[in-house]
């Protein structure tokens, strides 16, 4: 969904090295996200009136509300279904905050 999200934006050609890291970075930087979420976040991007495709942060941006919305609520119905607490996944820490 995020190649696809790129083909709508000018792109520079890079080698494949390069193509990689940018993979690897994005893997990390997004991996965390269920993939219905991130590709609600892929269609907020494409949707709005933007000229230049997004980067991770971008991303994180429109998905982490909706995140953070889940969880929520799929506490507040564990609690009141008597449940343990789901597990959520954590977020890896970013280079700067490493």
């Amino acid at each position: 969904m995020i190649e696809a999200l790129g083909w709508h934006y000018p792109q520079a050609a890079r080698p494949a090295a390069a193509r990689a890291s940018l993979a690897s970075d994005w893997l990390r930087d997004l991996g965390h996200l269920p993939a219905d979420i991130l590709d609600a976040a892929c269609t907020a991007w494409r949707r709005a009136p933007n000229t230049y495709a997004p980067t991770p942060g971008h991303l994180l941006a429109l998905a982490e509300p909706i995140l953070h919305t889940r969880q929520f609520w799929a506490k507040r119905a564990a609690e009141i279904a008597g449940l343990p607490e789901p597990t959520t996944a954590t977020h890896p820490p970013r280079k700067d905050q490493a």
